[in-house]
């Protein structure tokens, strides 16, 4: 369905693989298998560009099969009473950062997909938000438009602890559905358990940066997403962004033990 010669270059450079934690160079090179590839990520450009054209492929055939769905929604009469939501659970690096597939990294290539909402009369259509968003987000924005409050389980009749913090983490995306606000968030969360390399990945994302803990390691990933969108040049060891490094670690961490788990609720004290 797409010509491989139209595909668009990837986002990398030459000498990237240098600022990059080893791991990157070890799976350009090897064969190492991971959760999400099972061969070495040196392909020719060829090859990644049919690559492309084939995943190309595959999205226009789910739009065609998403077609269907919505046209099967109005013959039902239920079109204008439903909210569908298209989204995906990663991408493909295709040739970033000299990736291919799905490796242990928290780069847009990987972490960053479509999140589409419709709902008619509710929803302003064609409306683009540039608002932080997250899968932790999904479920208590569904549970939001429906009506229905975050289930908690059994719970005192007056709340033992009346200070307690929301029993599920993430936050509702009403208000940038309806266009009543522009954002719900300042900052967003990634996690990766990559068992194969024995790699803990902790991830921040913030509208101005980026930055990924590598636990145990000395070494991470940090960008800053205005006057580098592509991810390009890995700032973590610079010696003038020491400063911006610990500030987000911090907020790293403070944003990681806000989506601890709170269930049960408290029944009683101890």
């Amino acid at each position: 369905m797409f010509r491989p010669e139209d595909m668009p270059a990837p986002a990398r450079r030459e000498g990237e693989l240098d600022s990059l934690p080893p791991h990157y160079r070890r799976l350009y090179e090897t064969g190492v298998p991971t959760a999400g590839r099972i061969a070495p990520t040196r392909i020719a450009d060829d090859a990644r560009q049919r690559a492309a054209a084939m995943v190309c492929g595959m999205a226009a055939q789910f739009d065609a099969m998403a077609g269907r769905v919505m046209k099967r929604l109005e013959e039902l009469g239920l079109g204008e009473n439903t909210v569908t939501v298209f989204m995906s659970d990663h991408g493909q690096m295709l040739g970033d950062h000299w990736m291919f597939s799905m490796p242990p990294s928290h780069l847009d290539g990987s972490l960053r997909v479509p999140c589409i909402w419709r709902f008619p009369g509710r929803f302003p259509a064609g409306r683009v938000c540039s608002g932080l968003a997250s899968h932790l987000d999904f479920a208590p924005t569904v549970l939001d438009l429906a009506g229905v409050a975050i289930p908690e389980g059994p719970t005192p009749p007056a709340p033992e602890a009346p200070g307690q913090r929301p029993p599920w983490p993430g936050r509702s995306l009403r208000p940038m559905l309806t266009g009543e606000a522009e954002s719900v968030q300042e900052s967003v969360i990634a996690e990766n358990d990559e068992d194969y390399l024995g790699l803990r990945l902790r991830t921040l994302i913030t509208q101005d940066y980026h930055i990924t803990l590598y636990a145990g390691e000395r070494y991470g990933e940090m960008f800053d997403l205005r006057r580098d969108p592509r991810q390009l040049h890995n700032l973590w060891d610079e010696p003038g962004a020491l400063g911006l490094r610990n500030s987000l670690l911090a907020q790293l961490a403070d944003r990681f033990a806000q989506t601890d788990s709170v269930l049960p609720r408290r029944m009683g004290h101890a």
